[in-house]
């Protein structure tokens, strides 16, 4: 449920092209799906934040600790899913 309300668990279909990430046609905001960072062989379904150079604000959702910045490596795209209190990936 990381990217509820965009989709819900029940009753939703993702249809997925390959040609976009390969003609470079990718964009902040997109969705994507890709391979988990922490759990082999398994996929996500997130939303494209920035890609390398970009500075993405991490929100700390506590009281206690303020937001982050954090800058996008080389290589990298940083996702997050939509509902950010049920994503842990």
């Amino acid at each position: 449920p990381s990217m509820f309300p965009t989709f819900n668990t029940h009753g939703d279909y993702v249809i997925a092209e390959t040609w976009s990430p390969r003609m470079g046609h990718l964009q902040v905001g997109d969705v994507v799906i890709a391979k988990s960072p922490d759990r082999l062989g398994r996929t996500v379904c997130k939303r494209i934040l920035g890609f390398a150079g970009d500075v993405i604000r991490v929100p700390s959702y506590s009281s206690v600790r303020s937001d982050r910045f954090v800058t996008v490596p080389k290589g990298h795209v940083w996702l997050a899913g939509d509902n950010p209190m049920n994503s842990n990936d």
